[in-house]
């Protein structure tokens, strides 16, 4: 598999990596990173990969139009996730071009991909792009039982590159953390390795269940309505630290401001604010086990005040993050107490 990226204008070249398609677990991970500046783009791109694997993450700020030349080939399947920004992707071959919507999660199997993808000035473009090998693939759901009703596994397995439009759905919090992970684990060795193809396996099981989601009913909303609404929730999702008002969203989606409120309501059964909160508290419960400061957190999660994100925890959860930091200190000494009793009756 041989993954290469450009940007045509400044001949930047952004991924130039040949891999071994074979599934080989003890091969360890290698990182590289692209840090470059020209007159139309600044450029911050890391790639993680091993055999069978590439893992990108790129982020553009772009002062005059770019086109990025993206080519794979090779059998392979692609997840990608378009993270923010404006680009749009044009299929040369095919004479066929869109736009891409923040917040979507693609997903697809190929034989061989080129694609070219216009990015306008004064645009700060975020996406991560994951590449893995048939074989690899195959070794790393073979014994997975959701597999067997995945419509994408099951492509894989006939070489049925006959469904070549991209499944398609919203990014959910849990698959960006898996994205955060992916990119930031500090294991050694072999130990990054296995970490990887533990977080991939689960991010291809959340893939799955995203798309079994679609299956649903569209609780009444006519399908073009149901699109802009998933559309207006991934976007939502990885903006959830600086949120849009109604008015901004009802312009960006072309969509009038009562039936964005109740289609949202109707469809999510929570309005926007609420779950923009939810998505907060959400993020705060991680970042508290990771020992962020109360000032950090509001910082992060898009609070004016420190007092206002307080008054909001203790509303969402019924305790404040200083109750909720010294419940978790003294339940730790309990479970490790717990452990030790355990490992003491098994010796």
């Amino acid at each position: 598999m041989y993954i290469y990226s450009k940007l045509i204008e400044s001949e930047t070249v952004v991924c130039d990596i040949r891999l071994d398609n074979a599934y080989n677990q003890e091969e360890l991970v290698t990182e590289s990173q692209v840090n470059e500046t020209s007159e139309r783009a600044d450029i911050q791109s890391k790639s993680r990969y091993s055999s069978g694997f590439l893992m990108l993450e790129t982020y553009f700020s772009i002062r005059k139009k770019v086109t990025d030349q993206f080519i794979v080939e090779g059998e392979h399947i692609q997840l990608s996730f378009f993270l923010n920004g404006k680009s749009r992707m044009m299929e040369p071959l095919q004479d066929s071009s869109c736009d891409l919507d923040i917040g979507i999660m693609r997903r697809n199997y190929f034989k061989d991909y080129h694609r070219n993808f216009d990015m306008r000035g004064g645009n700060e473009v975020n996406y991560v792009a994951i590449y893995l090998s048939s074989d690899f693939f195959r070794k790393l759901v073979e014994k997975e039982h959701w597999a067997a009703k995945d419509s994408l596994v099951q492509r894989v397995l006939k070489r049925d590159e006959s469904g070549s439009n991209d499944e398609i759905c919203a990014i959910s919090l849990p698959v960006l953390k898996i994205l955060q992970e992916l990119f930031r684990s500090t294991y050694d060795g072999l130990h990054q390795r296995y970490f990887i193809e533990l977080k991939l396996k689960e991010l291809l099981f959340l893939s799955y269940v995203e798309h079994t989601q679609l299956d649903t009913t569209y609780k009444g909303l006519e399908n073009t309505l149901y699109t802009t609404l998933e559309k207006v929730k991934a976007y939502l999702t990885t903006h959830f630290d600086n949120p849009p008002t109604i008015k901004q969203l009802s312009r960006m989606f072309s969509l009038n401001e009562l039936k964005l409120k109740q289609g949202f309501k109707n469809l999510y059964g929570t309005t926007i604010y609420a779950y923009v909160i939810h998505l907060r508290m959400q993020q705060a419960e991680k970042m508290l086990l990771e020992d962020y400061s109360v000032n950090e957190m509001s910082s992060i999660l898009g609070y004016r005040s420190v007092s206002h994100f307080i008054s909001t925890y203790k509303k969402h959860f019924g305790y404040t993050p200083k109750q909720a930091l010294k419940r978790i200190s003294q339940s730790l000494p309990l479970f490790v107490a717990f452990l030790n009793g355990c490992l003491d009756h098994s010796l």
